[in-house]
């Protein structure tokens, strides 16, 4: 959602430029200003939590992926 907002964003200054934004919102720079909220907190938040490698399920088509789960 946060490369999603950014890449809006630029859309937006590409096309727009520094204008007044609809609903007389400062348009990118309220665009960019959104770009500082989390959504899905809980999402955001476990994404650095590590799995013990003995409790990791075993990669199937490693080599698809180019690696392997000891790498």
């Amino acid at each position: 959602m946060v490369k999603w907002r950014h890449a809006h964003a630029r859309m937006v200054e590409r096309i727009m430029g520094r204008r007044i934004g609809t609903g007389g919102t400062s348009g990118v720079d309220y665009l960019d200003m959104t770009s500082q909220y989390r959504i899905f907190k809980d999402l955001w938040g476990v994404r650095t939590i590590l799995v013990k490698p003995q409790e990791r399920p075993a990669l199937r088509n490693a080599e698809f992926y180019g690696y392997t789960a000891e790498s």
